[in-house]
């Protein structure tokens, strides 16, 4: 069985709800990613993609004004399979592995 650990990416990027959609912007076209875990002191506190900031929005927004709250989580040892289905039973593109 294939798990989410076998197929996902370890280096992962994440912003504070303080810092700007410019940041996003940037973060996001300089590593060519397509998703942010929005983090705090206390873990993840939101997710933002490129198609949230796709938007005209100013670049010195805050990020906590758009991020979802709302995270979708699998542990690495999930099958791909599983992953997969949550994605399509949720209209998600992305998963946060912890």
């Amino acid at each position: 069985m294939t798990t989410v650990a076998d197929v996902m990416t370890t280096e992962v990027h994440t912003l504070h709800p303080d810092a700007t959609v410019g940041a996003l912007r940037d973060l996001l076209h300089v590593l060519g990613i397509g998703s942010v875990p929005i983090i705090d002191e206390t873990g993840i506190v939101g997710m933002l993609t490129a198609t949230d900031v796709v938007e005209d929005w100013a670049p010195d927004l805050p990020l906590g004004t758009l991020m979802r709250d709302e995270v979708h989580t699998v542990p690495p040892t999930t099958s791909v399979e599983s992953a997969a289905r949550t994605m399509r039973e949720r209209c998600i593109h992305h998963l946060v592995v912890t």
